[in-house]
């Protein structure tokens, strides 16, 4: 056997451990979120505040932890290894339904999320991609913010009805012109000063990007120390 061929036999078997060790830690989280999301829901009427409040945190902790679960996976692998499923996409409904998940995580700190849908239009996308995308940006957004909010804005292309660009903006800390390359490299948040306080591994943004050139999407950003940070999705032509 050739050192091409067993390096091919190698990757392959590294795949199928990863994806078996996936299901084995996202199907125990998944209960975890489920659950307390009924529990929280208290239809019986007999948790008190304190207890909402304790499993609220168990909640949001098995959502951060099973978040982290699929980044590393996604690293391991080099990218996404769901299979893409390409259909049209009604992009506006996809932002809602990204804000909705993060949207308990921002009433915590005091910050609004706005939305501003321009075009109801649809676009060739994968819905589950592009969901999991914008929930890394808006988290993204709303962990480095204090004060003010994220907006994510879907504009139309050429005064037309098919969506162009999707914004996600933020008021939070900004970063640096010299970082700008580098936010999306894995593990880059332990080299940024400004970011080195908050929880994450570093991994949000390179899988964003990821993410969005699985598509056909390309993704920048714009930022300054202080003012905040751009991140726009520019959607594919089809």
């Amino acid at each position: 056997m050739s050192r091409a061929q067993k390096a091919k036999l190698l990757r392959h078997a590294k795949r199928e451990i990863l994806s078996r060790l996936g299901h084995e830690l996202r199907t125990p989280l998944n209960s975890v979120i489920g659950f307390s999301g009924v529990l929280k829901r208290n239809r019986a009427g007999n948790q008190s505040a304190a207890d909402l409040e304790m499993i609220e945190r168990i909640r949001v902790s098995g959502e951060r932890l099973l978040d982290l679960v699929e980044d590393l996976f996604d690293i391991g692998n080099g990218g996404p290894s769901d299979p893409i499923l390409l259909a049209p996409v009604d992009v506006g409904a996809v932002v809602r339904d990204a804000v909705r998940s993060r949207a308990d995580a921002a009433a915590a700190k005091g910050l609004t999320i706005d939305v501003v849908i321009e075009t109801r239009g649809t676009v060739e996308l994968d819905a589950a991609r592009l969901s999991r995308l914008l929930r890394k940006l808006i988290c993204n957004g709303v962990k480095f913010t204090h004060h003010g909010g994220v907006t994510i804005t879907v504009r139309a292309r050429d005064g037309g009805d098919t969506p162009a660009t999707i914004e996600v903006r933020d008021t939070g800390c900004g970063i640096p012109t010299e970082l700008h390359a580098s936010i999306f490299e894995p593990f880059s948040q332990a080299e940024m000063t400004e970011r080195r306080a908050h929880d994450g591994a570093g991994l949000g943004l390179p899988i964003a990007k990821q993410l969005a050139e699985s598509m056909g999407c390309a993704l920048m950003v714009q930022s300054a120390v202080g003012v905040g940070s751009l991140f726009t999705i520019e959607l594919p032509r089809h």
